[in-house]
């Protein structure tokens, strides 16, 4: 459930975000531009583009700023992005095309669906696998869901597919208040900022060993590779107190 601005991911490379309330707001040094398109979003090339699904009653969602701010959400994310939204009424749907992505890159996607003006409702997002979010906490002024994923961009735009109930009048229909898209491409040839080169035969005395997506591979201990590791460069970052090394 929407939380506090800590909500806002800050992981990878800033690519994109927008909120539907036709003002910029900044939470947790993330810029949402603010837009009132239910179209195309963002200048040419379009960075998201809004369309009803094929036999929606609605060609392209509608922009609606009469969504309250949800109970305890502060600042400009509780009363500039998640009061307004682009939404359909009833059983329709809203297709999301994700644009201006690199193929083979890994991106992460952040979507709010958030509704605490009506009573209740659920918002099915689907795109290869799917989640549904709850529009309302307490079905009255509670604050709704977010939620966060990951994916391989290929040659082919991503697609998502927001859905409400399958049955239900306008407090059940599909919304989305916001939506931010960041780089989280792993480089496995670039040294991270603040690292440095050591080689297998260092005198460094014991450190933990990952490899480049995170996962501990085992421990250096004065300077030899662990047994699941192989001979090569390791990069080496001080946090605080630890030591961090990624296997390169």
């Amino acid at each position: 459930y929407v939380a506090g601005d800590n909500d806002i991911v800050t992981t990878g490379t800033f690519k994109y975000a927008y909120n539907w309330s036709g003002t910029n707001a900044t939470v947790n040094n993330v810029v949402f531009t603010g837009t009132t398109s239910g179209g195309n979003v963002g200048t040419a090339p379009y960075d998201i583009v809004l369309a009803g699904a094929p036999g929606n009653g609605w060609p392209n969602p509608s922009i609606g700023a009469f969504f309250h701010t949800p109970d305890g959400i502060t600042g400009v994310y509780g009363s500039t992005i998640l009061p307004s939204a682009a939404f359909v009424d009833g059983t329709d749907k809203i297709l999301v095309t994700l644009n201006n992505l690199t193929s083979g890159h890994t991106y992460l996607v952040q979507l709010w669906t958030d509704d605490a003006y009506y009573d209740g409702g659920t918002v099915t997002i689907t795109c290869g696998n799917a989640v549904t979010l709850d529009k309302n906490k307490t079905n009255q002024t509670g604050p709704g869901q977010f939620v966060t994923g990951t994916f391989v961009a290929g040659s082919t735009a991503p697609v998502l597919t927001l859905a409400g109930p399958a049955s239900g009048g306008n407090d059940k229909s599909a919304l989305v208040n916001a939506i931010q898209v960041r780089d989280v491409t792993v480089t496995t040839g670039a040294m991270p900022a603040g690292a440095k080169a050591l080689s297998v035969n260092s005198n460094f005395k014991r450190a933990t060993v990952y490899d480049v997506r995170g996962r501990r591979i085992g421990i250096v201990e004065n300077g030899r590779v662990p047994r699941s590791g192989r001979a090569g460069i390791y990069l080496v970052k001080s946090a605080a107190s630890a030591v961090k090394i990624v296997k390169q």
